[in-house]
């Protein structure tokens, strides 16, 4: 395996994208609950916001040139970030890492905000997750575009279909969340912004023994964490710059950034697009109907999300006594 730096810097190198698997509520969404959740007061409630985007720190692991050689590792990484809350706590040692780690456990898929998003909505049927059956209904309207419909017969499986789609919506929800509180954008960039040491220095204790398990070894383990965590921060500056636009430049920005890497995602998948090929006005079409479908109730079920993540952390003692 390449060491995980060629990924750093292949990714250092491209410019913002959004394409990829799909991972709960969208970085804006994440920044919102985690600043709602108040666990901590002052600067820290920045680490704390950025705390709860940083789970998704992987989620552009299939733009990078050694993909084939990481995919196998996309499993592991994805239930280190969304269920390992018992590895994260067991890791702490220093009180300014507390921040950062009430932000990152109350985005758990197990007991936090992806809960809402991926299992068991609050708002719409608690049987499946909000976004999922929002994908769910975007996918159906986007099987009616025959462009869309073209693009699935290329080689798209209904799943990956779905991830798209589900993709669209977490944009959506960023876009709606960003009007609605402007100062989201910004609270994104000036966390992100912070020193990194905090969050940095107890995924590299929770994390790399399970790495070097998993094949890796300890350079290779603390390039992959550092060099993502590097990575994403820049990408929540920028995407957080974005969502402080004017709503229409702010639409037009998530159009760009979401087809700047889309050919990756779909070569990752199999699926060549034919040359000259241009997915913008697609997109385009796919998010503002994204924004209609959830415009009605997703601030509700985004409310109702961090009054249950805030119980929830609070109910499982999520910060444990430092050591």
């Amino acid at each position: 395996m390449k060491k995980a730096s060629t990924a750093l810097a292949f990714l250092l190198a491209a410019t913002l994208a959004s394409a990829g698997p799909a991972f709960g509520w969208g970085s804006a969404t994440h920044a919102y609950i985690g600043h709602e959740l108040r666990a901590q007061a002052g600067p820290v409630d920045l680490d704390e916001v950025y705390g709860s985007m940083a789970p998704d720190l992987f989620n552009f692991i299939f733009a990078s040139p050694d993909y084939p050689q990481l995919a196998p590792l996309v499993p592991y990484l994805y239930a280190l970030t969304h269920y390992d809350q018992a590895g994260l706590n067991d890791s702490l040692r220093r009180g300014w890492e507390k921040a950062s780690l009430y932000g990152f456990l109350g985005h758990s898929e197990a007991r936090g905000s992806d809960r809402t998003a991926h299992v068991a909505s609050l708002t719409l049927d608690p049987a499946e997750g909000y976004v999922i059956a929002k994908a769910q209904a975007l996918n159906q309207l986007l099987m009616q575009d025959p462009r869309y419909a073209a693009l699935v017969a290329l080689g798209l499986t209904p799943q990956a279909s779905l991830d798209i789609c589900h993709n669209l919506v977490e944009s959506a929800g960023d876009l709606i969340v960003a009007q609605a509180s402007p100062n989201v954008g910004g609270l994104m960039a000036a966390s992100a912004a912070r020193p990194a040491q905090p969050l940095e220095g107890l995924l590299l204790r929770a994390w790399t023994p399970g790495l070097v398990a998993a094949g890796l070894t300890q350079e290779q383990a603390a390039g992959l964490i550092v060099g993502w965590d590097t990575w994403f921060r820049g990408r929540m500056i920028a995407y957080g710059g974005v969502m402080q636009l004017p709503p229409a430049d702010a639409f037009a920005g998530v159009v760009q950034d979401f087809a700047t890497l889309a050919q990756a995602y779909l070569l990752s998948l199999g699926v060549t697009l034919p040359p000259g090929s241009d997915l913008a006005p697609l997109i385009a079409d796919g998010l503002a109907a994204a924004v209609a479908l959830c415009q009605g109730d997703y601030l509700d079920e985004v409310e109702k999300t961090v009054g249950y993540t805030a119980f929830q952390l609070k109910r499982s003692k999520a910060l444990q006594p430092l050591r």
